[in-house]
């Protein structure tokens, strides 16, 4: 199992406030999927910065890339009185030697989430509902990020 230690979110989006979130508040909820995420795994060990049992620590740092929610509305859509979303997500994960501050490793993930016109009317527009889509959709994004970064180890023999 490789040692890592969260090293930041950083993210792309332009947008301040999408869906009534700011950027700094998708990031915390990415770093803690992260956490999540690589404490679950079996690739890799959650360590902290002064963990010096583990010998060497090497960083990994997110990227959220895209981020966002598409509507689909046609004439058929306002015809049936029903609306249709796709949430999306795209993050990168590197994974830098902390000795060289190269980057050894990376792999980004995506991921979308269909939401019908039923789920929506459930939901009924609450932030419970899409701060529960938000992180249904970062953390599919992040899951298929860790699995390609766990993958590349397992090709390499499991060296970097």
């Amino acid at each position: 199992r490789l040692p890592l230690r969260i090293a930041g979110v950083t993210n792309d989006l332009a947008a301040n406030g999408l869906f009534g979130k700011t950027t700094e508040t998708i990031s915390s909820e990415t770093d803690g999927i992260l956490r999540k995420r690589i404490g679950a795994s079996r690739s890799f060990v959650l360590c902290s910065k002064d963990d010096r049992d583990q010998g060497k620590v090497y960083a990994v740092s997110a990227n959220i890339s895209r981020f966002g929610r598409q509507s689909s509305k046609g004439l058929a859509a306002i015809y049936q009185n029903s609306m249709e979303q796709t949430a999306y997500a795209a993050i990168t994960l590197k994974i830098v030697d902390p000795d060289t501050n190269r980057i050894v490793r990376s792999a980004s993930g995506k991921s979308e989430y269909f939401i019908s016109g039923q789920e929506l009317i459930r939901a009924g527009g609450s932030t419970e509902a899409d701060q529960a889509i938000d992180i249904r959709v970062l953390d599919m994004a992040l899951s298929d990020a860790l699995s390609r970064l766990a993958e590349s180890l397992n090709i390499s023999s499991g060296g970097l």
